[in-house]
């Protein structure tokens, strides 16, 4: 695994950091079932990326490798991950349609209940360069998360969209926790990583 230098994303970044994951969750499952069509996918990584990255930014937890290939999103403790909930609500209304039926109740209320009460770090994203993937960039981001959490004796949650990237997080000490399927969509996978749990080095 490389030795690499991770920075504080900044606000001048932002619009290269959405860019990034636009490239990066092409071919993601969660994101094709979203959006099949390119037009909206572009369109909402575009429009509501911006505002997701300044309000982890504004909470102290968002990364990225110092070339720029790679860039993680995290959210403490306590804190809602949709910063304008209103905006994030039309726009995904517009270009997902029926489909927020059902994501509305897995987000609202699957997923919350499954994590429970405690306090915990929230892992929204980590996008890596296609052109450099592979090579264990995303994995550095990873572990600087796990460093913090660590340090504040917090776990870490998080929805893996692949089976391979639930494999990539189980290698870093992740606990599966349960399948999420969504009819007629993909199956996602809650995990979860206990401070104290060995990860990659």
């Amino acid at each position: 695994m490389p030795d690499m230098y991770i920075v504080p994303l900044t606000q001048p970044e932002v619009d290269e950091a959405v860019e990034l994951c636009i490239e990066a969750f092409r071919t993601d499952p969660m994101e094709r079932y979203l959006f099949p069509e390119e037009d909206n996918y572009i369109r909402s990584w575009r429009e509501l990326g911006p505002h997701k990255f300044r309000h982890a930014m504004e909470n102290g937890s968002c990364w990225r490798t110092e070339k720029r290939e790679a860039v993680i999103r995290c959210l403490p403790p306590n804190v809602t991950p949709d910063p304008n909930r209103a905006l994030w609500r039309e726009l995904m209304e517009k270009l997902v349609g029926s489909r927020m039926v059902y994501l509305n109740h897995l987000f609202g209320e699957i997923i919350p209940e499954l994590r429970g009460n405690q306090p915990y770090y929230e892992l929204s994203s980590i996008a890596v360069n296609p052109a450099v993937q592979n090579r264990g960039i995303g994995s550095s981001l990873l572990i600087k998360m796990q460093e913090i959490a660590q340090q504040n004796n917090v776990p870490i949650h998080l929805i893996a969209s692949s089976v391979s990237n639930a494999r990539l997080y189980n290698r870093h000490g992740f606990l599966h926790l349960q399948d999420l399927v969504i009819p007629n969509g993909p199956t996602l996978y809650a995990m979860c990583y206990q401070p104290g749990t060995p990860h990659a080095v």
